[in-house]
């Protein structure tokens, strides 16, 4: 089955953006329903559907997580990388 053979590949990104949603350590079950339901929103702009694949539906329902995209995107950042930045601009601040 074409989702038995991919899925781990397919899960890899999936974590993250659940905990963007408030659950921090995501199941495989969600990991893999998440993969799904962002399968089935990609495969719906071009009038497909996850059944026309043979692929199955996902068992955890998402709906009530959906956030703005652009708030997603102001919270995928690189913690290390804005620390580093933080410290950078202090050190450049002038003493009087």
């Amino acid at each position: 089955m074409l989702w038995d053979k991919y899925k781990e590949h397919i899960c890899d990104d999936c974590k993250v953006p659940l905990q963007h949603r408030g659950i921090m350590e995501p199941s495989i079950e969600q990991i893999e329903s998440w993969a799904l339901h962002s399968l089935r929103d990609a495969l719906a702009k071009f009038s497909k559907t996850l059944e026309d694949f043979g692929l199955p539906t996902p068992s955890v329902a998402f709906d009530r997580l959906e956030t703005n995209g652009l708030l997603e995107v102001e919270h995928d950042y690189n913690v290390e990388v804005l620390q580093a930045e933080v410290v950078m601009a202090i050190e450049s601040l002038n003493d009087g």
